[in-house]
């Protein structure tokens, strides 16, 4: 059959589903055909009868961008403010073990998984925190360097199992609707931290652990931020989404400083009590949680069932095996496959030419997003643990080295991400593209990759609390990586599959924070005794592989994808 001939019969196709969406039992487009002409269209009639239902809603309820960033903003502080003080809450638990039950010289530990087990086998240091600075010593830090890579690990493996089907739910059912489980997860978490810490007030390792992981089962803030870029895609055009996830993650990296900041505060207002932000989280989140329960949903109705159709087509009854026992054991394996499944969206087909440009820029732009996480988020808290080991911070320096980042990340991306994409445009006469990686979208990412790579230099050539802070503020001014990726990948993608797309994103993140910070933390726990900064060489390297590869793999090309 001819080109032309193709074309005319899917308009017919088209046509005839348009007159009679609600009868037909099949999707009215194909969502894994990038190269389907009529799927735009439908995607731009869908917005236009969207526009026209928001107009219908009272104002507390209409689909907009400010409404987004202050249910998202409210939510991220209602965790960040618990940053520094959790620190200090978990060490003020761990150290209320009485030592005399058993003590090591040493780690004593190879395997993660046993830590659980060989917790009663470290010394606890003698106090807590409030009795003195006793419990602030290696073999405390080793303790808490492995609850914390125990959490890391849970937080890694839900969040790796979950994003990627909370992706497929925001497009079967809604974004609000992942949304709403988000923010009911978080303040139940919250609820369940002040029962241990504060009525409890003794050390369980398996409660701690516990209330503590309660929260990974909504797949952390990178499943956050996917959800919030799958709204964004809903009701902004194409021109407009690259800086409106900036703005959107301005708005998270804005809570990132506030939080510890007032969280700082409260500590000291209160006399040094950690406890008090416990309270202060959970109002805050409650408030979150009202917002999203009063949100309408951005969400096309037949976007939705044509999503749901199509999951449905793919993953409908399958007799695999004549014996029932195999056949329920293969149709576990198949399900347990399907969280995978997401991930098939970021291999991208070759272009009508052949051309494997596209799959090489996105594979890239995976490699280059998980490297930057490494050198940042990967070695946060072990930057923490170091802190307060070698300069014997509290909660109030944490506090404000975290402000520090926060609130440089939100500047960047408030004020100095529009000035440099006019610059770009003006002075480099650099043009944007809504379906494919550009100039702009190179320049934001290598220029960011520099300031990472120098932050990571500056840790190892100056060792004081005035090297952090200034490292935290170079960190600062990278922020525009990430949202530059995310927007970056989505052009690739439809609308249609965009939850999926983004949900895909942050499962493969999460497989990077499965890895990362348990790494670190157990790099750290291990060398802490005889040399501490060692874990400060390994983003070093790997900043400077990341500029490379950017720099030889990103390529611009003007054959439309999608």
């Amino acid at each position: 059959m001819s080109e032309e001939l193709l074309k005319s019969s899917k308009a017919m196709q088209y046509n005839k589903i348009d007159n009679s969406r609600s009868e037909s039992e099949e999707p009215a487009i194909d969502l894994d055909d990038p190269f389907d002409f009529s799927l735009k269209e439908t995607e731009e009639q869908w917005m236009i009868e969207n526009r026209e239902r928001f107009r219908k809603l009272p104002w507390y309820r209409k689909p907009s961008r400010p409404l987004l960033y202050s249910v998202l903003a409210l939510h991220a502080f209602s965790f960040t403010v618990l940053f520094g003080p959790l620190v200090l809450l978990m060490l003020e638990s761990i150290c209320q073990y009485d030592p005399t039950e058993g003590q090591s010289s040493g780690m004593g530990m190879r395997d993660v998984g046993h830590f659980l087990m060989m917790v009663k086998r470290m010394d606890m240091g003698g106090s807590t925190p409030d009795q003195g600075s006793d419990c602030k010593n290696p073999n405390s830090q080793q303790v808490l360097s492995n609850i914390q890579s125990f959490l890391s690990l849970i937080s890694g493996l839900l969040g790796f199992f979950v994003s990627g089907k909370l992706g497929q739910m925001s497009d079967i059912r809604g974004r609000v609707y992942v949304l709403r489980m988000l923010g009911l997860l978080n303040s139940f978490q919250t609820l369940c931290m002040i029962a241990y810490f504060v009525w409890y007030g003794g050390y369980n390792k398996f409660l701690m652990v516990l209330v503590c992981s309660i929260g990974h089962f909504g797949g952390g803030i990178m499943t956050l931020i996917s959800t919030g870029n799958s709204y964004l895609t809903d009701i902004v055009t194409d021109e407009e989404r690259t800086i409106s996830i900036s703005w959107m993650m301005s708005c998270v990296y804005l809570m990132l400083g506030l939080g510890p900041l007032i969280g700082s505060a409260a500590v000291k207002i209160s006399d040094g009590d950690n406890k008090v932000v416990l309270y202060i989280s959970l109002l805050t989140g409650l408030a979150s949680l009202i917002l999203m329960f009063t949100m309408a949903e951005t969400r096309h109705p037949e976007a939705m069932i044509s999503a749901h159709q199509e999951i449905a087509n793919k993953s409908g009854a399958v007799i695999y095996h004549e014996n029932k026992i195999v056949n329920a054991a293969l149709s576990l394996y198949y399900s347990f496959i399907s969280f995978f499944k997401p991930m098939k969206r970021l291999w991208l087909e070759r272009s009508p030419s052949g051309s494997l440009v596209p799959r090489i820029n996105v594979l890239t732009l995976i490699f280059v997003d998980l490297a930057n996480m490494a050198a940042t988020a990967g070695t946060m808290s072990v930057i923490t643990l170091y802190t307060v080991l070698q300069f014997k911070w509290t909660s109030v320096e944490i506090g404000y080295y975290m402000s520090i980042s926060g609130f440089g990340r939100a500047g960047v991306l408030l004020l100095v991400a529009p000035l440099f994409l006019k610059t770009l445009q003006k002075v480099f006469h650099m043009e944007q593209k809504s379906d494919s990686l550009d100039k702009m979208d190179k320049a934001c990412i290598v220029s960011s990759l520099v300031f990472v790579f120098l932050s990571s230099l500056l840790l190892i050539v100056w060792d004081s609390s005035t090297a952090v802070y200034l490292s935290a503020l170079l960190q600062s001014l990278s922020g525009m990586v990430s949202p530059t990726i995310q927007g970056s990948i989505i052009k690739y993608s439809s609308k249609t599959t965009s939850g999926e797309m983004f949900g895909a994103m942050a499962l493969v993140r999460h497989l990077a924070m499965l890895i990362l910070p348990v790494t670190f933390l157990q790099i750290y726990s291990h060398t802490v005794d005889f040399w501490p900064k060692f874990f400060m060489y390994i983003p070093f390297v790997g900043s400077i592989l990341t500029l490379v590869v950017s720099v030889i793999f990103l390529k611009e090309h003007h054959e439309l994808y999608y």
